[in-house]
């Protein structure tokens, strides 16, 4: 049986750019299981790093959670995010 240990459910992020909204992120799933690897490809500019900075906690999702070992942490403060970060 594999053990969750992250799981995104509905992640879409915009940024605000030249008076439009530009939607980079839309409606993301995706569970990661603890032993498994995984690989994220895609062309430049279509959100790579922006998901992987909302995996990490270091940036917010404009819609959507993200779980960690079950536990949302989508409205967690600077504390609680580094103490997940620092643990790993």
């Amino acid at each position: 049986m594999n053990k969750e240990i992250i799981k995104l459910s509905k992640i879409s992020k915009n940024f605000l750019g030249s008076n439009k909204k530009i939607s980079v992120l839309k409606n993301i799933n995706m569970t990661i299981n603890k032993g498994e690897l995984i690989s994220l490809t895609g062309p430049s500019g279509s959100g790579k790093s922006t998901l992987l900075h909302i995996i990490g906690l270091l940036d917010q999702p404009s819609e959507g959670e993200v779980f960690y070992n079950k536990k949302n942490l989508t409205l967690s403060n600077d504390d609680e995010r580094d103490i997940v970060r620092k643990k790993g």
